[in-house]
């Protein structure tokens, strides 16, 4: 268990390596412009980084289930891996070397699991379509997009004058820079979500078939106290012992809003 929460810890350190590594890119242009002051561009980008570590687990799943296969009490190849992740955020943060924090913890999982494990450990399928395809062709779509977006907008700004341009681009550019940073989050934030389920699954403290589901939620309703649901293990809490049980907190699918049951709700 110890060794377990040194990798969470380590996982988290990791994170902020990653933050100031990389979240600076989405602020940059909004403060070199004056767009947005320094101490207000961080405040948005650190919001929207936290907001979109929570718009999806895509990454997390890849991460955590996609790219590599650990037998258990395997915490020490995790904690291998991170800690050379760690160390090459901090070696190019240092020189300002623009590489990716991803690759970086992908390649340090892969190259940890290959001397502990051995090539049987790696999913080179996972690695093929979501790493290096992606990684090739992500430059190709950027530039591509960036292209075709410039010159759409040099044909409709191509009669404005250079005052009004200047003006409205300024305005805009803190939209930009909160897509991005919001971007950010939902794609790197979500790495440490998937190291720390790695983790979770080599000390079998989760299932590798169980699905990353979304955190439970509060259900108003009936309990029925003599009902099966409940002999499973079903994570609930009541504020009162009485048959009508005022609140309850149950894991999806058994309420799929506040306040509503499904139509297979076991709680009903």
């Amino acid at each position: 268990m110890a060794l377990l929460v040194l990798v969470i810890v380590v996982a988290l350190v990791f994170d902020f390596t990653n933050g100031f590594h990389d979240s600076a890119n989405a602020i940059a242009t909004s403060v070199s412009t004056r767009a947005l002051s320094p101490r207000l561009a961080l405040l948005m980008a650190a919001v929207l980084n936290m907001a979109g570590a929570f718009a999806g687990q895509k990454v997390a799943q890849t991460v955590g289930k996609g790219i590599v296969q650990l037998p258990a009490d395997s915490q020490t190849v995790v904690l291998a891996a991170l800690i050379g992740a760690i160390a090459w955020n901090l070696i190019t943060w240092y020189f300002g070397i623009p590489s990716s924090s991803s690759h970086a913890l992908i390649g340090g999982l892969v190259g940890a699991t290959l001397i502990a494990v051995g090539t049987s450990g790696v999913e080179w399928s996972g690695i093929w379509h979501k790493v290096i395809v992606p990684m090739v062709e992500s430059p190709v779509i950027g530039f591509i997009g960036a292209f075709v977006l410039m010159n759409i907008l040099l044909l409709i700004v191509r009669r404005w004058a250079p005052a009004g341009v200047n003006r409205w681009f300024r305005r805009l550019q803190p939209l930009s820079a909160g897509a991005v940073a919001f971007a950010h989050g939902s794609n790197d934030a979500q790495k440490t979500m998937g190291v720390i389920t790695l983790a979770l699954v080599t000390t079998g403290h989760l299932s590798k078939s169980a699905p990353m589901a979304p955190p439970p939620r509060l259900h108003l309703g009936r309990v029925p106290e003599d009902h099966e649901a409940l002999k499973e293990g079903w994570p609930q809490t009541c504020m009162a012992k009485a048959p009508e049980c005022p609140m309850v907190l149950a894991s999806p699918p058994a309420a799929n809003r506040l306040g509503h049951a499904s139509p297979a709700d076991p709680w009903r």
